[in-house]
């Protein structure tokens, strides 16, 4: 299909006045629909070859990676006792302690993690604080849309959310017969 094809059918999309209006554009959704249908067969077999090899690629690296993270990080560890080992010796006076040798490509950060230890508290500070942490907060509409169907008969309501019905059109797959 041609941009101009599809400049025909966005020109052919127009508000609807009369029922067939409503038929013409029916025919042109579903016109639309086939064509989708289309692309898909032409991309899918090559998507799903194209992520078969992403996949065994992942894997394999992983596998090669395993065996090198675990060393790589008992390095790491035993290089850090150490550290601290002549850190507390230099603290406690116990004995003279030696700086730690000088290694080109070794350096020392810190690093920071947050875990939540008290997530009642969290919650309520977070919305003492809101204008701070919204733009942090992500909400998952897709848990929530499935919250919304899980809940949409039970009369609960939860405040703050809105459980909203909203009608969708669907197009059915014609039968290969037809």
């Amino acid at each position: 299909m041609s941009d101009y094809d599809m400049e025909i059918y966005k020109k052919d999309i127009r508000p609807i006045e009369c029922d067939m209006d409503y038929e013409r554009i029916g025919k042109v959704l579903d016109t639309l629909t086939e064509l989708k249908e289309e692309v898909h067969k032409t991309f899918d077999p090559v998507i799903a070859q194209a992520h078969s090899a992403h996949k065994s690629a992942l894997s394999a690296r992983k596998k090669h990676e395993a065996d090198l993270t675990y060393l790589i990080d008992k390095c790491k560890g035993v290089m850090l006792d150490y550290r601290d080992t002549l850190e507390e010796q230099q603290n406690d006076s116990v004995a003279i302690a030696h700086p730690l040798p000088d290694l080109d490509n070794i350096s020392y950060r810190k690093t920071y993690t947050a875990t939540v230890d008290d997530r009642k508290a969290f919650v309520q500070h977070v919305l003492d604080n809101w204008n701070e942490w919204n733009p942090v907060i992500q909400l998952r509409s897709a848990v929530l849309n499935k919250y919304a169907r899980t809940m949409r008969n039970c009369g609960t309501s939860i405040p703050g959310l809105k459980i909203q019905q909203n009608q969708s059109l669907i197009v059915k797959k014609k039968k290969e017969d037809e």
